[in-house]
């Protein structure tokens, strides 16, 4: 006996918000919906719907977007490290460079020296001092590098 009641009473507000409901929806215009979504899917294929093609075609776009983002920042990274690389071997070549001349002037300056050469020994121990001076230059590597 209850459950009939129940079942009468969910009955009735059920019909009873169907009816207000319709009431409401009565004061708007009713808009012609596209040819398109009339269109009920293949049962045998639900994919061959436009709608469903449609949403596959931005899930894959979007998903290739996101490859090429993430491709984009990896090769950001990479462009950095090589930038890096380069920095470094450059200031590599720089205390190499450094060091060579400072060995140069020193090696000059001895022969000078022992053969009585005094212009000579005079201008590559200027040369030498140059370069030890420029504290830019003489890194405690090139210091390494020319003994």
């Amino acid at each position: 006996q209850a459950l009939l009641t129940l079942a009468n009473h969910s009955s009735a507000r059920a019909e009873y918000l169907a009816t207000q409901l319709y009431q409401e929806l009565d004061h708007y215009q009713t808009v012609e919906l596209p040819e398109l979504l009339h269109r009920l899917p293949n049962t045998q294929d639900l994919d061959s719907h436009p709608v469903a093609t449609a949403t596959a075609c931005s899930d894959s776009i979007l998903h290739s977007l996101t490859k090429i983002a993430s491709g984009g920042s990896q090769a950001s990274q990479e462009i950095k490290l090589l930038e890096q690389e380069k920095r470094d071997l450059e200031e590599h070549a720089l205390d190499v460079e450094t060091a060579l001349i400072l060995r140069k002037a020193s090696d000059t300056a001895a022969q000078a020296l022992s053969a009585q050469r005094w212009e000579d020994a005079a201008k590559a121990i200027r040369e030498y001092t140059l370069q030890r001076d420029d504290w830019k230059r003489l890194t405690e590597r090139a210091k390494a590098y020319a003994g």
